[in-house]
């Protein structure tokens, strides 16, 4: 399968820019569709008292999640570029370019913390 993708996405580079743009709207879709999938299928089982459960354990597993999440300053200066330094226009890209990852990763966390069930198969926590 990663050796399909990598085809078929090296052929798309090779035929220009313009292919490169469609086909990645084309990743998008699928990608949003895919979320909106995951986010239905795990639905079902939402169970807001479950948010209230701590276990401060898992803190160290955040880390590279937190850390990945400073890598934005590498898209500023391209995006002044591609902007040719119109502040606002920039501005508000990089705005609306954060709140849209962010709000999908809210969405995805409230539905992993609130849809799976506390206990494992054999009933204990």
């Amino acid at each position: 399968m990663v050796l399909a993708f990598f085809v078929v996405a090296t052929a798309v580079c090779i035929f220009g820019l313009d292919l490169v743009r469609r086909f990645n709207t084309l990743l998008m879709v699928v990608l949003f569709a895919s979320l909106g999938f995951l986010l239905f299928a795990a639905s079902r089982n939402l169970d807001p008292l479950r948010l209230t459960y701590t276990d401060w354990s898992f803190l160290p597993s955040t880390l590279p999640v937190i850390t990945c999440s400073l890598a934005f300053q590498n898209m500023v200066p391209m995006t002044c570029r591609q902007l040719e330094g119109n502040r606002p226009l920039t501005f508000r890209a990089l705005f609306i370019g954060s709140l849209i990852p962010w709000l999908v990763g809210a969405l995805c966390i409230i539905t992993l913390v609130v849809a799976p069930p506390l206990t494992d198969r054999s009933g204990t926590l």
